[in-house]
């Protein structure tokens, strides 16, 4: 079963880098990409209002700081859109950050610093859970 893997992230080498990853990690799978909240919201938007849920992304990465919306807005509003499995990803960590984004209906963090391989590591296994079960 395909995976659809959707990354936001304002830096267009960082798309680049986790997939090239991601080709060792998984057989089967898709990656979205965009470099903007707004432009994250609207594409759900119209793949929703198109009836592509197909489409709809399994694991969603979004980069905490973009200009304009952010990872944490974006979240939030792909949370209420009915996305699952939404990480926020970032070099900023902060105590506070987890729980802002758990509010914003994100399952999770990854660390930049950690590097790409070390993320596309993380992506790859949640993508294994979610078809698990």
């Amino acid at each position: 079963m395909t995976v659809r893997i959707f990354l936001v992230d304002n830096e267009p080498a960082v798309p680049k880098l986790v997939t090239i990853y991601l080709k060792s990690l998984l057989d089967d799978f898709e990656i979205m990409t965009s470099n903007s909240g707004e432009n994250a919201v609207e594409r759900i938007l119209l793949l929703i209002r198109g009836g592509y849920h197909e489409k709809i992304p399994d694991i969603t990465i979004l980069d905490l700081k973009m200009p304009g919306m952010g990872g944490l807005e974006a979240a939030t509003k792909l949370s209420l859109m009915g996305l699952e499995n939404i990480y926020i990803f970032t070099a900023y960590l902060s105590p506070d950050l987890i729980e802002e984004a758990r509010k914003a209906g994100a399952k999770g963090i990854m660390k930049k610093s950690e590097g790409f391989k070390e993320v596309a590591q993380k992506i790859a296994d949640i993508a294994r859970s979610i078809h698990k079960g």
